[in-house]
């Protein structure tokens, strides 16, 4: 997996081991050891993760109020 995120990141390595290790720490990623390495695996489903981050929006933005979240949107799509 580090060497995905390289291909598509200039982080260094330790940065992402530590990204790594946080999303651990959030149940996001696991770790696994084979053939003598480190693998990483995904735990959550990308739309999981994206039902989440919705959610988390809008509780900070919107009071956990999805209907003002489409207010906005709608307003936009009307400029």
């Amino acid at each position: 997996m580090i060497e995905e995120v390289k291909a598509g990141h200039p982080w260094a390595e330790a940065t992402i081991k530590t990204l790594l290790h946080r999303l651990m720490q959030k149940g996001a990623v696991r770790s696994q050891k084979e053939d003598g390495r480190q693998r990483y695996h995904a735990v959550i489903d990308r739309l999981a993760y994206v039902e989440g981050e919705v959610q988390d929006l809008l509780d900070r933005l919107f009071d956990g109020r999805p209907d003002r979240l489409a207010a906005l949107l709608a307003d936009r799509l009307d400029l």
